[in-house]
């Protein structure tokens, strides 16, 4: 086989239909990587608009929280002052009790050192007794209803955190989820 010579002139056209085919298709690709990018862009700034919506929410919630937080830290001092307002009442209470221990055994002392009346001394001892046990059970009532408001009172300071603490972990694992789509 001859070996083939190309002339100069065919050898520029050839190389100019080669640049003219290469520069298309480097206008071809930039205009396809111009257009992936503005697409890329758009979702960029959708999923930015979204999360400065979620950010605002959760300085919302952050707030209502806040506020909630205050108002129970108000509740609280004021079942304090409760508390303490009842226990004071308890030990009025036990020192009357004392009280009337102590007036009972001096009616028991009594009672022995009079023979001669003993018939109507049973019977103011034994009225005696019944007042004590009235009010002892009194106390005890009284004692009963003080622990069972508290403890309604802390079930719902609790439940108030529990629910808040919740609905505010739910919307930041939303927001999580959000970022990693």
């Amino acid at each position: 086989m001859a070996a083939q010579f190309v002339t100069h002139d065919e050898y520029n056209k050839g190389q100019d239909a080669l640049f003219a085919r290469m520069t298309r298709y480097m206008d071809a690709r930039f205009e396809a990587l111009t257009i992936q990018a503005r697409a890329d862009k758009a979702e960029i700034d959708a999923r930015f608009e979204a999360l400065e919506a979620d950010v605002a929410t959760l300085k919302e919630d952050v707030a209502v929280l806040k506020a909630d937080v205050a108002t129970l830290k108000v509740d609280v001092a004021g079942m304090k002052t409760d508390v303490a307002t009842l226990k004071a009442d308890v030990a009025t209470l036990k020192a009357d009790v004392a009280t009337l221990k102590a007036d009972v055994a001096t009616l028991k002392a009594d009672v022995a050192g009079m023979k001669t009346d003993v018939a109507g001394m049973k019977t103011d001892v034994s009225s005696v007794v019944a007042s004590q046990q009235v009010i002892m059970e009194t106390i005890h009532a009284l004692a009963a209803d003080i622990i069972k408001q508290m403890g309604d009172g802390f079930a719902i300071v609790s439940e108030r955190i529990n629910e808040n603490t919740t609905a505010l972990s739910q919307r930041i694992d939303r927001l999580e989820q959000g970022r990693g789509s």
